[in-house]
């Protein structure tokens, strides 16, 4: 009987170190992969920022260089 009782202990023990093992292994997975994706779309959004904006840059360059020479 105090085997058995011993034995559901440390089965209680290692399922609760378990438990907060897997919890904090899961939190950090989650949050990277948060934070690699948010990244990643930052980054993605940032970069057709810039190239839309060069674009119009161009576009209002060439529109205002020809407006003035023609």
């Amino acid at each position: 009987m105090l085997l058995l009782q011993l034995l559901l202990q440390h089965y209680s023990y290692f399922y609760y170190y378990y438990y907060i093992y897997s919890y904090y292994y899961y939190f950090y997975y989650y949050h990277f992969y948060y934070y690699y994706y948010f990244y990643y779309y930052y980054f993605y959004y940032y970069y057709y920022y810039c190239y839309y904006y060069y674009y119009y840059y161009y576009y209002y360059y060439y529109y205002y260089y020809f407006s003035y020479y023609y």
